[in-house]
């Protein structure tokens, strides 16, 4: 091969180089339609209530001075902030679609859309109808209540318009401040016993050594304890706390209760309950292990 057909070749694959990198580059420009915003933000602080009607339940979230209820319980200010988080979101969304043919399709008509309807000042503010999926999965397809056109909405907004009443309801059943723990009473069946602080070093109230650094790890398992569920109106007709399978109380430094907890087993876990009343948390039997441990895997072991 002659140099002059070298040099051919050469110019030949720079230009079929260069016409690749026009293509890749066309290829890559966005050919999406974006349209307006959905909505204008709106803070908690300024919200009333939150409805998401969908057809199987409706959650009703309330908005009180010190805290949010959730259909008559407490909610979860962990799953209100993340929800208002994906309201201040107000990133203009694709457009997907414009005529009301796709909404079946798109899981937006009457039937299968969920209607969501944020409220300031007793107005609503923002109404969406939130569908499917879209192809990310966190993605969703959504519309404005009494428009046609179909939005792809970015981000996990969708995944709080799924939840139902006991997955926005407050699940933290203890949570304690560790530091200012000084005396900590534990029942377990028929067994009792009592662990007291003396100064950073703890001990069991006859004065026996314990393992201070087990004893710190069961009250961090109250700072917080979560519950996995609750009982049902039926299950907590039946639930009896009069003889408690486990109990612990956890008194403070300043001789107030920092928590007082009940517990009742059932199968595969425990009821536990505040002792003056209040929800009833459903648990997974390692519950038991964590704030009611037995004696013995407190104590001072020989070395």
């Amino acid at each position: 091969m002659t140099p002059k057909q070298l040099r051919l070749i050469a110019r030949v694959l720079v230009v079929l180089l260069v016409l690749w990198g026009v293509s890749e580059f066309l290829s890559r420009r966005s050919d999406k339609t974006v349209g307006a915003k959905l909505y204008s933000a709106v803070p908690m602080s300024l919200t009333d209530s939150i409805v998401i009607a969908r057809d199987t339940d409706t959650v009703r979230l309330v908005r009180y001075p010190k805290y949010w209820s959730v259909n008559g319980h407490r909610a979860s200010a962990l799953e209100l902030e993340g929800f208002f988080k994906q309201v201040a979101d107000t990133t203009p969304p694709e457009i997907a679609g414009e005529s009301k043919a796709v909404h079946e399709r798109m899981g937006l008509d009457s039937a299968k859309g969920r209607y969501v309807r944020v409220f300031s000042q007793g107005k609503p503010v923002i109404e969406l109808i939130v569908g499917q999926r879209g192809p990310d999965y966190q993605s969703s397809f959504v519309r404005k209540s009494g428009e046609e056109r179909v939005y792809l909405r970015l981000g996990p907004f969708a995944g709080f318009v799924d939840r139902g009443v006991d997955d926005w309801r407050e699940h933290q059943q203890a949570n304690i401040p560790v530091d200012s723990a000084r005396r900590v009473d534990v029942t377990r069946h028929a067994r009792r016993y009592a662990l007291v602080r003396k100064d950073t070093v703890w001990q069991f109230s006859d004065g026996r050594p314990a393992e201070s650094v087990l004893v710190q790890r069961l009250l961090r398992n109250l700072s917080p304890s979560n519950a996995t569920g609750f009982a049902t109106a039926e299950e907590a007709k039946k639930i009896n706390f009069r003889n408690p399978d486990l109990r612990v109380v956890v008194i403070g430094t300043h001789d107030d209760t920092l928590t007082s907890l009940w517990a009742d087993s059932m199968p595969n876990g425990y009821w536990v309950q505040h002792d003056s009343g209040g929800p009833i948390f459903r648990n997974g039997v390692w519950i038991a292990d964590e704030i009611a441990p037995n004696d013995s895997t407190l104590r001072v072991r020989k070395r």
